[in-house]
């Protein structure tokens, strides 16, 4: 039998839940130009599940203190 493939995008529901966020503030963050990179596809709003990663371990980075890299709170 044929292998089933995971689609890579999810909905605004879906991405909100992955980062902990409530999907009115995903919408905000997309309207004030900040938050992960999205997608259209057609009037439908998906992000790729590798940009959501990727965007949240850029806000760990932003947010360490001075001198210090995430991967030095070890």
């Amino acid at each position: 039998m044929g292998r089933v493939l995971k689609c890579p995008f999810v909905d605004v529901k879906e991405a909100a839940k992955f980062l902990h966020l409530k999907q009115n503030t995903l919408q905000n963050m997309r309207w004030n130009g900040q938050g992960p990179k999205y997608r259209k596809h057609g009037r439908k709003v998906v992000y790729h599940r590798d940009e959501l990663k990727q965007w949240s371990l850029r806000r760990e980075e932003e947010t360490q203190p001075r001198g210090k890299k995430a991967s030095q709170n070890v």
